[in-house]
């Protein structure tokens, strides 16, 4: 027999030795290696020992994973109540760890209970009762105890091949995973198109998270008509999918059912087809996300889309710059965030066509404009001011402006102040544009109106010094506002005094506010220092 040799393997793999000398074989095993014997495994080497008179032999096996193989061998030999013993103390040790996946696979897993030496529930935890599975591939045991012991909400973490075979059996034998978040590490080649039709033909998976895997080019991948027919909740993020597979698993997943909500980020590369555009259009979906940095279709695919509730597209690039926006869009559209790159003309048509809504309840917008379609023109701003102003769901605005002309941002601020719906604006300046910032207001009344029915909260940042006075007392006429928020930025230094007769205007206006309750504010500037004052004294 062989089990000598078993137990020199199984002694040294605990130490991690490779390189054994006749002292640690003993002179009985070491006679037993010979040319036409299993013993050949281990093959001899002479070595120059400078504190001996003549070199010394020296043994190892061909390679480690056949020591490990054999350790293996040697703790299945060994009583059932043995092998619990020694695995209770071993497992979990790296230099153990590939003995313990070859003895998974020589006794099927039928010798030990797996489940009562892997109790921690943890990653590292899930991870080892998976692959010990894997390794045993017992369909028995796997399809029994799988969903026993790993979590229908898995999150797993690939960063091999292997580990993706393992997934793939795991995914095949449980069966009731419902939520499934993956993680790659996009150095590495993971193999994913192994696990993708594994995680397609789950029939309960409803909310489906990948990041940062690929599809390798070298391999076909067909994905179904339809798939995950349960998923109500999908989000890709930096996946590397080619137009056809992306489109196609978008197509699929969508079809003969209505999704609660899809995330896209950073999944459109340069080359992608129009037909992303007819997908993104047709998706039946409450909740939608896109971020990117190329694809100016997408944008156009959703705003035809008739069924998003509420909507967020952050696109990078001047790509929509071309974009042409349609005379009726997101008709169902309720909640509506917008980060994008366009020129004035554009976002000003974009928000004439959208404030048709008679139900949004939400709009935000992140400004940021490019000046290729001529100045900015008049009608189109006193289109966006009586827009926004007559709609009679709007709820909520918000605008960041990153870059913009004043004509465009003002028309869109006056809007929301106007509008007797409104009960929150915020309005955030985060440029240092002072020309621009001075002509905010340049031309409107001194006091600048807001909506009697403003009343949850209102945050303003950066206005020029006698803007902020307009606007304090224009807060002042809303009669139910319950909370002012200040970012006290005053946008250009001078020497002119403040007007004492604008403050006591001030302090006249807020002071009897019977609805103000909470007020903050963060002075960058003191110069402001007497407006805030006023506001003390309320």
């Amino acid at each position: 027999g062989f089990s000598p040799l078993c137990q020199v393997s199984y002694d040294f793999s605990l130490t991690q030795k490779l390189v054994l000398s006749v002292e640690d074989l003993g002179e009985n095993l070491v006679k037993q290696v010979k040319r036409g014997s299993i013993y050949e495994l281990l093959f001899a080497e002479s070595a120059d020992d400078f504190d001996a008179a003549s070199p010394v032999q020296l043994y190892m096996f061909l390679h480690k994973t056949i020591q490990e193989a054999l350790a293996a061998v040697h703790v299945a030999q060994q009583t059932k109540p043995e092998q619990e013993r020694i695995w209770r103390e071993q497992l979990g040790r790296p230099e153990m760890a590939e003995v313990w996946k070859f003895y998974c696979n020589f006794t099927k897993l039928q010798n030990v209970n797996v489940l009562s030496l892997v109790q921690a529930n943890t990653d590292e935890r899930n991870l080892l009762l998976m692959l010990s599975f894997f390794e045993a591939d017992n369909e028995n045991l796997s399809k029994h105890y799988l969903p026993q012991v790993i979590s229908n909400e898995l999150t797993f973490r690939i960063s091999s091949g292997y580990e993706s075979l393992v997934l793939q059996y795991t995914l095949q034998h449980h069966g009731n995973i419902c939520m499934l978040q993956i993680t790659s590490n996009e150095t590495v080649k993971t193999h994913f198109h192994l696990v993708l039709p594994a995680i397609l033909s789950q029939q309960h998976l409803e909310e489906l998270d990948l990041d940062m895997v690929a599809l390798d080019k070298d391999y076909n991948v067909t994905i179904p008509e339809k798939c995950l027919v349960s998923c109500q909740r999908l989000k890709l993020q930096d996946v590397k999918f080619s137009s056809k597979q992306l489109v196609t698993l978008l197509r699929g997943i969508g079809k003969d059912k209505e999704m609660k909500e899809i995330k896209l980020v950073d999944c459109f590369k340069e080359g992608h087809s129009d037909s992303i555009e007819d997908v993104i259009k047709s998706l039946h979906v409450e909740r939608l996300s896109i971020s990117s940095d190329d694809l100016g279709s997408v944008v156009s695919g959703v705003l035809h889309n008739r069924w998003i509730i509420d909507l967020k597209i952050s696109i990078y690039s001047g790509e929509c710059l071309a974009l042409t926006i349609p005379k009726e869009c997101l008709v169902s559209c309720q909640r509506f965030h917008l980060d994008m790159i366009l020129t004035p003309n554009q976002w000003m048509v974009l928000v004439t066509n959208i404030a048709k809504s008679k139900i949004l309840k939400q709009l935000i917008v992140d400004i940021h404009h490019e000046k290729t379609d001529g100045p900015v023109d008049q009608g189109l701003c006193e289109s966006v001011i009586s827009s926004l102003k007559n709609m009679p769901s709007l709820k909520r605005f918000g605008m960041l402006v990153s870059n913009g002309e004043y004509p465009l941002t003002r028309s869109l601020l006056l809007g929301a102040l106007y509008n007797t719906s409104t009960t929150d604006v915020y309005i955030y300046n985060n440029i240092e544009d002072y020309d621009y910032l001075e002509n905010l207001w340049k031309g409107q009344t001194d006091v600048v109106p807001i909506s009697p029915s403003l009343k949850c909260s209102l945050e303003l940042d950066s206005f020029p010094l006698h803007e902020w006075v307009d606007l304090f007392i224009g807060i002042a006429q809303a009669e139910r506002l319950e909370e002012v928020k200040v970012i006290a930025n005053i946008s250009k230094e001078t020497d002119e005094p403040v007007n004492q007769g604008l403050c006591e205007s001030v302090i006249s206006s807020l002071k009897n506010m019977p609805s103000l309750k909470r007020f903050g504010v963060f002075v960058l500037d003191p110069m402001v220092y007497p407006l805030i004052r006023s506001l003390f004294l309320n």
